[in-house]
C-alpha cells in the first residue's frame, strides 16, 4: 500500500504554485519579463548658420538701377556695395540716413562730438541721436550690430522727414491697405503710413508691406534714395540724375 501510494505521487504532473492572496503564480514558479530598452533621445537640430555663399554680390534685378542712383547721388557707405541682399545693421542704416540728411541740406552743428552710448562712438551714430533721430536700444547703448525690421527704418526715415521738410502732411491719410497692417505696431504706424504715402516706403506686389521683416541692404540704399529724391522734389531741387518713376516688386 504504501509502495502504491509513493508512486502515485511520483508521476503526478508538476504544476506551479499558486498564490492564495493574488491568484498569481508565485514568484518561485514565474520568470520576470525583460524590461525594454530606452528609445535613444533624437539629436538637436542644429541652427543652420549662412555662409557667405548665401549672399549676393550683385543687387536683385529689380533694384539695380536704383542701386546705380543712389550710388550715383553718393547715398552709400563703406561695406555697403557687396552682399545686396544681407541685412543690414542698426550702425549701417544711420551713417546711410545720416549721409542723406547731409546730402539734402540737413546739419547737425557739432553734435557729432557726443558720445551718448557706451556701445558707439560713432560720429553718425552721436549726430543722429542729438537730432532725435535715434533714440538708442535703452540703458545708454545703441546696439550697433544689430538688425533692422522695415518699419524700424522707417520711423527713423520720418524724423529725418520731419526735421528737413515744413510739410506735415496727416500720416492717418492712409491711401492703400495692406494685408499685413496689423503687423504694423502702433509705435510705427504713422511713420509706414506716411513713408508709404510719400513714395519711400512701398509695398511687395502681393499686397503686404512687411513691418516686423529685416531691411536689407539694398532695400536700404532704394529706401534712403527715395527719401532723397521726395524732398529734392519737394524743394525743386536739381537732382545729379533724371528721376525714374518705374515701379518695382519690393523696396
Amino acid at each position: 500500500m504504501t509502495i502504491l501510494f509513493l508512486s502515485f505521487f511520483q508521476f503526478w504532473p508538476h504544476f506551479p504554485i499558486h498564490s492564495l492572496e493574488t491568484d498569481t503564480v508565485s514568484a518561485a514558479t514565474s520568470k520576470p519579463s525583460p524590461s525594454p530598452s530606452p528609445s535613444p533621445a533624437p539629436a538637436p537640430t542644429p541652427t543652420p548658420v549662412p555662409d557667405a555663399s548665401a549672399w549676393s554680390s550683385q543687387p536683385s534685378s529689380w533694384a539695380a538701377e536704383d542701386i546705380q542712383k543712389a550710388g550715383s547721388y553718393g547715398l552709400t557707405v563703406s561695406g555697403l556695395t557687396d552682399q545686396y541682399n544681407r541685412p543690414i545693421t542698426r550702425l549701417q542704416f544711420v551713417q546711410l540716413v545720416m549721409k542723406q540728411y547731409a546730402a539734402s541740406g540737413g546739419t547737425s552743428d557739432g553734435s557729432a562730438a557726443l558720445k551718448p552710448f557706451s556701445d558707439s562712438s560713432d560720429k553718425a551714430v552721436a549726430a543722429a541721436f542729438s537730432l532725435g533721430i535715434i533714440h538708442g536700444s535703452g540703458d545708454g547703448k545703441f546696439n550697433p550690430d544689430g538688425k533692422l525690421t522695415r518699419q524700424e527704418a522707417a520711423v527713423i526715415l520720418f524724423r529725418e522727414w520731419n526735421l528737413l521738410s515744413s510739410e506735415k502732411n496727416d500720416p492717418v491719410i492712409y491711401p492703400r491697405v495692406f494685408s499685413d497692417s496689423a503687423q504694423i505696431a502702433d509705435w510705427a504706424a504713422d511713420s509706414v503710413r506716411y513713408m508709404n504715402q510719400i513714395g519711400v516706403l512701398n509695398g511687395t506686389n502681393d499686397g503686404k508691406i512687411n513691418p516686423t521683416v529685416n531691411t536689407t541692404r539694398e532695400q536700404a540704399m532704394i529706401l534712403v534714395m527715395r527719401s532723397y529724391e521726395a524732398h529734392a522734389k519737394l524743394t525743386d531741387s536739381v537732382l545729379p540724375e533724371s528721376e525714374d518713376d518705374e515701379e518695382y516688386e519690393d523696396d
